[in-house]
């Protein structure tokens, strides 16, 4: 299948510079950039399996999401490989790295070998799993991780749990220094995180840990990734490993960024996540890291659970939310808040998440494989219910106005998402 993409602004080259063009797609999906639109006749243009009228769009690489979960297997009634898949692509989502505390977690060579079997049913986008540190994540026995990579994994985090014992977190950063994955770091001491049942637990439950794997790289070396980086404390220290030169690098999600910790009601579990929503000098603080240039990468910290759990009381309630569907619209209307360039969005949740996974950045270049969203990027719309591909709707943006919405998704000479609508079976 062809795809013709015409009237388009686009954002291509690894400069990213704007420039108005067409973007042809031919029947293997590779991209041609047609700068002098009137070399296509009429005749040539409707020659095209699609063609997309980018008239009052933005086109861009698609977006990679480094943390997200699909609950698969062990909690389907949350979220499966092909649900989750959806969601992605309503939110211009082309690849994910999948957590690893699934049931059974991601932690053998067979179930990482069956996973990999059940991502090649649904293969709409790219789904990379990271595994876990160690066995059934127990925190006390390391897992194969150069066989687990070996097989696909790009990885390693026993994300839901920190790492505590420095002898296995030394012993993962010492195998990533080989493999070249990253090593993930929940952010997040839950053994002093465990004594607060009934509100968010203080900034140095997670600055503490943070600091600590920080040291720790510096004495092993290898690549730590700091995952949903949430004070200003744990971006003081990313700051000072990386002045040092270590090869640390950090995300941060849009819960983070958008909602102010002070002003939520915390009564139920509505707002409940880890690391939890902090007030607005952290929130602040982070933006400042993104503008900085601090800040490596936006992830949704993607956790689907069943609605009721987010009604529950605090202590009972589940951590987390979907994010996959509203996170580009949520750093879009930030972003425009804070006037913070477009060019920076695009590095941090298409270009560089791609890189600290080792993958290759989908710039839109003459000869690359499409990989690429057309988004409005000034649509205004209320998140409702009804927005969701996801099997989960805990999503605290549920009657919040956003700007900017994902119009197209196009995937090699696949058109995945068509005027905001799913195109996959």
């Amino acid at each position: 299948m062809s795809i013709l993409i015409k009237n388009a602004k686009a954002y291509t080259g690894k400069d990213l510079q704007l420039e108005a063009c067409n973007i042809s797609i031919d029947k293997y999906g590779i991209i041609k950039i047609i700068r002098n639109t009137e070399e296509q006749s009429t005749d040539e243009q409707n020659s095209y399996n699609h063609v997309l009228n980018a008239e009052n769009l933005i086109v861009m690489p698609a977006f990679a999401d480094l943390h997200v979960h699909f609950r698969d297997p062990g909690f389907e009634q949350k979220e499966t490989l092909e649900s989750g898949q959806k969601a992605a692509i309503m939110g211009g989502v082309t690849q994910v790295c999948t957590m690893p505390n699934t049931k059974p977690a991601m932690d053998r060579k067979e179930r990482l070998e069956a996973y990999l079997e059940k991502i090649h049913q649904y293969p709409y986008i790219e789904v990379l799993p990271s595994v876990a540190v160690t066995l059934d994540q127990d925190g006390a026995h390391i897992t194969d991780l150069k066989g687990l990579t070996q097989m696909g994994a790009v990885a390693y985090t026993d994300d839901g749990r920190t790492v505590m014992d420095p002898a296995i977190l030394a012993a993962a950063l010492k195998i990533s220094r080989e493999t070249k994955c990253p090593v993930m770091t929940h952010s997040e001491d839950h053994e002093a995180a465990a004594k607060y049942q009934n509100g968010p637990y203080p900034p140095e439950v997670e600055s503490q840990i943070v600091e600590r794997d920080i040291q720790i790289l510096e004495n092993t070396g290898g690549h730590l990734h700091v995952a949903h980086l949430s004070t200003i404390q744990s971006l003081e220290a990313v700051k000072l490993g990386k002045k040092k030169g270590m090869n640390l690098t950090c995300e941060v999600a849009p819960h983070h960024l958008y909602f102010d910790g002070e002003t939520l009601d915390f009564e139920t579990a509505l707002y409940k996540v880890n690391p939890p929503i902090r007030g607005e000098s952290n929130r602040k603080a982070l933006i400042q890291g993104i503008e900085e240039g601090w800040v490596d990468a936006i992830a949704s910290d993607h956790a689907p659970h069943e609605w009721e759990s987010k009604l529950a009381n605090y202590k009972e309630g589940s951590y987390g939310f979907t994010g996959l569907e509203t996170m580009f619209s949520t750093i879009n209307t930030l972003f425009k808040q804070e006037s913070i360039p477009m060019e920076t969005l695009i590095r941090l949740m298409s270009i560089n998440p791609r890189i600290i996974l080792n993958q290759t950045p989908n710039y839109i270049i003459d000869g690359q494989v499409a990989n690429l969203v057309c988004i409005d990027p000034n649509e205004i719309w209320e998140v409702s219910k009804d927005d969701f591909q996801s099997k989960s709707i805990n999503s605290p943006w549920i009657g919040h106005k956003l700007e900017g919405k994902v119009v197209h998704v196009v995937k090699g000479n696949k058109l995945l998402l068509e005027g905001g609508q799913l195109n996959v079976i």
